[in-house]
């Protein structure tokens, strides 16, 4: 969560701390409508070149953030919806949204996309992003 509490407006971008090629992008995008309550959808993508938007890899998050809510004060959600990698032509959604709310869900892709994730975020704090 420290990373989206750093995004102030719609994105962050966080330059390659070894200053190569690849710089991340954070963007906060649409409120939804979950069975946890109001969440926001996020990606967060390694751009391959900052003048065009193309990700080495990309993931779509809905965060549902009971923080600050006195009568909950309560845990944050983090559910992956998509993976996008532009570079090998790869784009997942594990879950469907329509009209703010959350469709179908693909759970064994979602299973994917979590174990994805979790090896993702330990990469980047590697790598110095984090």
């Amino acid at each position: 969560m420290k990373l989206i509490d750093q995004v102030e407006g719609t994105e962050l971008s966080i330059p390659d701390p070894e200053q190569t090629h690849k710089s991340l992008k954070i963007e906060k995008l649409d409120e939804i409508a979950t069975d946890q309550g109001k969440g926001r959808l996020y990606t967060i993508g390694l751009l391959t070149d900052e003048r065009k938007p193309i990700y080495a890899v990309m993931l779509e998050y809905i965060v549902v953030d009971h923080r600050g809510i006195e009568a909950e004060q309560g845990p944050v959600f983090v559910y992956p919806t998509k993976y996008r990698d532009d570079v090998n032509g790869i784009a997942e959604d594990s879950v469907a949204i329509k009209n703010g709310k959350i469709g179908t869900v693909n759970t064994r892709l979602q299973t994917t996309h979590v174990n994805y994730t979790d090896q993702w975020l330990v990469n980047l704090k590697t790598e110095g992003y984090l």
